[in-house]
């Protein structure tokens, strides 16, 4: 993968930025109000981390990047393969 963007590469972020940088990290579009609804209506598997400084929310990298890996399936060569 490329080097993060200058403007992506921080240890924290805000709803916004988190999203982006989810949108970098796996190439698929990450739009912040998937997120606000994962932090009152977590799907199967639940959202990224997060913490609340008073009424803010803040993602850290780390958390993203292992909730990105999570998203991510396991290598396959044929449809066939993919367990839903």
């Amino acid at each position: 993968m490329n080097d993060i963007p200058a403007h992506l590469n921080r240890r924290w972020y805000r709803t916004e930025p988190a999203a982006e940088y989810l949108t970098w990290k796996t190439g698929v579009p990450h739009a912040p109000a998937t997120l606000e609804g994962w932090r009152v209506r977590p799907p199967k598997g639940g959202g990224p981390e997060f913490h609340r400084v008073g009424r803010c929310v803040s993602y850290y990298r780390e958390q993203l990047d292992i909730f990105a890996e999570r998203r991510i399936g396991a290598p396959v060569r044929s449809t066939s393969e993919v367990q839903s």
